[in-house]
C-alpha cells in the first residue's frame, strides 16, 4: 500500500505536503519545501520571463504549474478559519504563477537598482 502525504480524506482538514506550493501574502509558505522549489524555478526562468511575449509568459506560467503537478504537489490557498483549500491546476493557478513572477521581478529589480546612500561629509 502506497501512502501519498498529499492525499487526505474529505473529512480531514487539508494539510500541505512537501511538494505543495502555499499561496498567499507574507511569510506563510516562504520556507516550505514546495515554495522553495517553486522559487528556484522562477529564478532560473526570470530572464526568459522578462524577455518573453505575453503568450510566452503564459506558457512559462503553465510550465511552472505542470512542474508542481508532475511532482505530486498542489497549489493551496489559506481560506481564513476554513484552513487550506486547493486552487487546482487550471487558469487560476496559471494566473497566480504569472503574478508571482511579476512580484518576484519587482523585488529582484528593486534590489538590483538600489543605490547605497553615501554621506557627503565623508
Amino acid at each position: 500500500i502506497r501512502i501519498d502525504n498529499n492525499m487526505t480524506s474529505s473529512q480531514d482538514p487539508l494539510q500541505p505536503g512537501m511538494y505543495d506550493v502555499l499561496l498567499g501574502r507574507g511569510k506563510t509558505g516562504q520556507d516550505h519545501p514546495g515554495n522553495l522549489r517553486f522559487r528556484e524555478f522562477m529564478e532560473r526562468s526570470m530572464k526568459q520571463f522578462e524577455q518573453g511575449t505575453k503568450s510566452e509568459k503564459m506558457a512559462l506560467g503553465q510550465a511552472a504549474v505542470d512542474l508542481v503537478k508532475a511532482s505530486g504537489g498542489r497549489f493551496l490557498s489559506k481560506e481564513g478559519s476554513k484552513g487550506w483549500e486547493e486552487v487546482g491546476f487550471g487558469a487560476s493557478a496559471r494566473k497566480r504563477v504569472v503574478s508571482a513572477f511579476k512580484n518576484h521581478r519587482r523585488k529582484f529589480h528593486n534590489v538590483k537598482t538600489m543605490i547605497p546612500l553615501v554621506s557627503s561629509s565623508s
